[in-house]
């Protein structure tokens, strides 16, 4: 029989809780939300995928293009990098760069998505440092499971 003590709990700080003779024990059933950067600048991609990966539990924060992106880098740190390659005043592989070259970044997992996806494109990525390389269209799942991949892999 469930307890509706530990229902009420649950619902309300989601905490899962295990009685004892002498004492309530909490424990945490959140997971610390992660950040995520999406660096797009295609409206609609962008709107759709930061929707999709918000209900999957992440924070994301989107930027338009790669020197917004740049800035952000410079007074943030995020869990995760999604970047596009063409976009204006700096280009996914800059971004790209960027991270790699910076030692607070170096380790951050970043995935590409691009409509480009010619040999010399996809090579041009990993040399410069992604971890993962997704074709345009993106499928929401498919980039979901990619990116629990590489943040369970980098923790």
């Amino acid at each position: 029989m469930p307890c509706v003590v530990n229902e009420l709990i649950t619902k309300r700080y989601g905490v899962l809780c295990s009685f004892t003779s002498e004492k309530i024990v909490a424990h945490s059933n959140r997971r610390k939300m992660q950040d995520i950067l999406l660096i797009e600048d295609d409206e609609v991609v962008s709107r759709s995928l930061s929707h999709f990966l918000e209900r999957e539990g992440f924070h994301v924060h989107t930027c338009s293009n790669g020197k917004v992106a740049l800035e952000n880098l410079d007074h943030h740190t995020y869990d995760l990098v999604i970047t596009d390659l063409n976009m204006p005043y700096a280009n996914g592989y800059e971004v790209m760069t960027r991270i790699r070259s910076e030692e607070r970044h170096k380790k951050m997992p970043v995935i590409v998505i691009t409509s480009n996806s010619s040999e010399a494109a996809i090579s041009q990525c990993y040399n410069t440092g992604a971890n993962d390389f997704i074709r345009k269209p993106v499928l929401p799942h498919e980039l979901g499971v990619r990116i629990k991949k590489l943040l369970r892999s980098f923790a």
